[in-house]
């Protein structure tokens, strides 16, 4: 009898070990994959509600489609029954000759009856960014995509910002809305829609909230802030914000100065100041006091505190914490 030409290295039996040892790579590799995909929003998405039955769209000129998924494998017909994580994944959609035609990711709709959160503020009435917070739904796992854009009536569609949430955010995740244009004039009163959509390899989360304008507008803190003796009496100076809208007359801010003597002073006392008639300079009667300042009109947001500062005009850093202790 004649002998094969062919001697293998191994033995059969390591042969098909190694073979399914390498097929558990690659299934394994393949949801490592799909778990870390979503540096990008999937193109065809597919939002189901947990416990329903959804039918697939191959979206291509072709009869007789086969659809395949890594976990199920290859399924008989286009309608899948989504009972629960298990389900969610890539579909892809194969031509009879197995050529790729276009695949479909699906995920269960998880989001909840009570919104988590949204957050929007801008500094200025003319400013072009509106600055955003967004409690992270705690269904999710991290890290998720995150993608928000504003809507407002009668004004073209503005483009997505995405954001990936990581595990570092610690719950919120922040993001900037660029290219919002208003008209200081008229647009005090127009409300505007934040529209938020959440997803990680499992799970989508829509929210959405509606603001008035004028309500979400908080300026920078008054800046360049001095401190001036005349004779026997000390006065602090300030500036408007310089990204606050111009013309200041017609857009005055309303200003607070909060005082107070040493802080481990056994009579320590405390005083908050309003200044309604636009002046930026203030006599102060005690050792330390800081500012902040509001829209003179509307019942928006006050800015951020400026540091303390003493009447040498030193910025108080060292006891910041206590000062806050007593705010």
């Amino acid at each position: 009898m004649q002998k094969s030409l062919y001697t293998p290295l191994l033995p059969p039996r390591y042969i098909l070990k190694m073979g399914w040892f390498c097929l558990s790579v690659l299934l394994f590799m393949s949801a490592v994959i799909e778990l870390s995909a979503f540096d990008t929003w999937p193109q065809n998405l597919l939002v189901a509600t947990k416990n329903s039955e959804v039918s697939l769209e191959c979206r291509m000129e072709q009869e007789n489609v086969i659809w395949k998924s890594h976990r199920i494998g290859e399924l008989i017909g286009q309608r899948i029954k989504v009972n629960d994580q298990p389900d969610t994944g890539n579909y892809s959609c194969w031509s009879q000759n197995k050529e790729l035609l276009n695949f479909t990711y699906v995920v269960i709709d998880a989001t909840p009856s009570e919104p988590s959160g949204i957050e929007c503020h801008t500094n200025s009435y003319v400013n072009s960014t509106l600055h955003c917070t967004w409690n992270i739904n705690d269904q999710l796992v991290l890290p998720a995509l995150v993608r928000a854009k504003i809507e407002r009536e009668g004004f073209k569609d503005y483009d997505w910002v995405y954001v990936l949430a990581k595990e570092t955010d610690q719950m919120t995740v922040t993001f900037d809305l660029p290219n919002v244009t208003f008209c200081p004039f008229e647009d005090v009163y127009q409300t505007l829609k934040v529209t938020l959509e959440a997803l990680d390899p499992f799970i989508y989360v829509f929210e959405s909230k509606f603001m008035l304008f004028r309500k979400i507008v908080k300026p920078d803190h008054p800046q360049n802030v001095t401190v001036q003796k005349e004779g026997k009496d000390y006065y602090v100076t300030w500036e408007y914000p310089s990204s606050w809208t111009k013309p200041h007359s017609f857009f005055p801010l309303q200003f607070r100065v909060e005082q107070h003597n040493q802080v481990r002073s056994m009579n320590y006392r405390k005083n908050i100041s309003m200044i309604n008639d636009g002046e930026t300079k203030f006599k102060v009667s005690f050792n330390h006091f800081r500012l902040s300042c509001k829209d003179l009109y509307f019942n928006s947001n006050w800015s951020d505190w400026t540091d303390w500062i003493n009447r040498d005009g030193k910025i108080q850093i060292r006891k910041k914490k206590e000062y806050r202790s007593r705010q």
